[in-house]
């Protein structure tokens, strides 16, 4: 598995996750090598020979875990509402102070989450709507806002994936660096999403003597992953990527989904490096997909935890 430090270099007006970036780098490869090699990529990632990414997280942090609070820990003492507002845990936390064991003794600790955790700030930002009679803007309902990420000049990004598809790691790191430079996600061509890859490493999760799995990723649960466990869906109305096709061009829209929310947990025995599936039927083109495969996180849940 590789880890890429990424450092964003503007504004971001969505947050880079696993479904997206994988989509453009789709259309990265397509643009370089042809359509042949694209196609060719999707259907052995579909066999199993997947490249799997996770969401993006503040450097050095995971999401937090989406667990039933007042199951884990029935104490009053804890502050529910404060809890569910955070988004991030130091891997630090999980890794050593915790050993990546959920229980109820160690459940504590894991709601001990650093407030030095780095988060972008979101800010309204203004624009104007076009009546495209006049080309000019409109007198009445002309304004409108939409949320914005900043980072702190400093801030890093840590975005893992699993390569085991037809491209090489510094093929799949090029297509990566090319994204951050030409923008990633919505509103790319006003200069928006831009970042540089600061730092590539190998790193490992053991995924030996542990019981369940936590999604780095949105992901779609395949038929034969595993049900039993803790989530949160979250709806997406996806948009295919900008082609010199027609027939993507004149809908430009997927069909929404439902996606699994990263910090969702399931239990698993065995478990794998990565779950979820690759969906179709999701346009009116049947040659567009759209990936919801899982990065998975191992973890212990203790039996008095559940």
């Amino acid at each position: 598995m590789k880890r890429l430090i990424l450092k964003p270099k503007s504004s971001f007006s969505n947050p880079i996750q696993s479904d997206t970036l994988f989509g453009m780098l789709c259309w990265v490869l397509r643009y370089d090598k042809g359509e042949q090699t694209l196609i060719e990529f999707l259907q052995e990632c579909q066999k199993g020979r997947a490249m799997v990414f996770s969401n993006a997280f503040p450097k050095d942090c995971l999401p937090f875990p989406l667990l039933p609070i007042r199951q884990f820990s029935p104490s009053k003492d804890i502050d529910i509402k404060s809890i569910k507002k955070k988004n991030f845990i130091k891997k630090d936390l999980l890794q050593n102070k915790i050993n990546n064991v959920i229980s109820q003794k160690t459940i504590k600790l894991l709601f001990e989450v650093s407030r030095s955790i780095p988060q972008e700030a979101n800010e309204p930002t203004p624009h104007n709507t076009i009546d495209r009679l006049t080309s000019s803007t409109l007198r009445r309902g002309g304004l409108f806002f939409s949320d914005e990420r900043f980072f702190a000049e400093n801030h890093l990004l840590d975005l893992y994936f699993q390569n085991n598809s037809i491209l090489d790691d510094n093929t799949v790191i090029d297509y990566v660096e090319a994204i951050g430079k030409a923008g990633y996600g919505k509103d790319a061509s006003t200069g928006k999403g831009q970042f540089i890859v600061t730092e590539k490493n190998d790193i490992e999760f053991s995924y030996s003597d542990c019981n369940a799995f936590m999604s780095l990723s949105l992901g779609i649960l395949s038929e034969t992953d595993p049900r039993n466990g803790y989530y949160k869906l979250h709806t997406k109305y996806p948009k295919t990527g900008i082609s010199n096709d027609k027939a993507v061009n004149e809908i430009p829209f997927k069909k929404p989904i439902a996606m699994i929310k990263e910090g969702s947990i399931f239990y698993d025995n065995p478990v794998k490096e990565i779950y979820g599936t690759i969906i179709s039927n999701i346009h009116a083109d049947p040659r567009i997909v759209h990936n919801g495969q899982i990065l998975a996180y191992p973890l212990t849940v203790k039996e008095d935890a559940k």
